[in-house]
């Protein structure tokens, strides 16, 4: 626990050093599990089974940072170069997604009604008033997921790879009802 412990500290400090408060990494799990020594066993039936060596302890941690590329660079060196064999997945996302749900949701109804307006047209007839609007909630994850292994990040590189997130993407169903006025 001890030497966990320490390597968060070292963590922290070496992450400090790059400008990042330590209130800035937030815990999102913390788990101890026992750990056992394999042996060589060529007989299953009379050499002795695995030895109890101790427990090995993991805390995950969360880092937010805003779209800097030379931020985001000289954390990710920090990290790879650390003594505390930190771990670590990327993930890219969006600050306000409640905005841009938003947005999809007033292009979705703005669709519908491009659309409505050209059956009805065909039909020979004009929209009215809205009759009803049906909006089913779905969360939406607005995520772009990076991976990188230590290799990729090793003493000797001089700078990390240009990131460049994957688009991020999400959908909203609106149902609009018209009435049709006939022309």
């Amino acid at each position: 626990m001890t030497t966990l412990n320490d390597q968060t500290d070292t963590l922290h400090d070496e992450l400090g050093e790059q400008g990042i408060d330590r209130e800035q990494l937030k815990t999102t799990g913390f788990g101890i599990e026992e750990h056992y020594e394999l042996q060589e066993r060529k007989n299953y039936k009379t050499d002795p089974e695995p030895i109890f060596a101790g427990f090995d302890g993991t805390h995950s941690l969360e880092l937010r940072l805003p779209v800097d590329t030379d931020l985001l660079n000289r954390v990710l060196m920090a990290v790879a170069d650390s003594e505390t064999d930190a771990r670590f997945p990327l993930s890219f996302t969006i600050r306000d997604p409640t905005r841009i749900k938003r947005k999809m949701l007033a292009a979705g109804v703005r669709e519908a009604r491009a659309d409505a307006e050209a059956m009805a047209e065909a039909a020979g007839a004009s929209l009215g008033a809205v009759l009803h609007i049906d909006y089913t909630w779905n969360e939406v994850h607005f995520t772009s997921e990076v991976t990188y292994s230590a290799p990729e990040m090793s003493e000797g590189h001089s700078a990390m790879p240009d990131i460049e997130p994957n688009s991020i993407s999400g959908s909203e169903e609106v149902r609009v009802q018209w009435e049709l006025v006939q022309a």
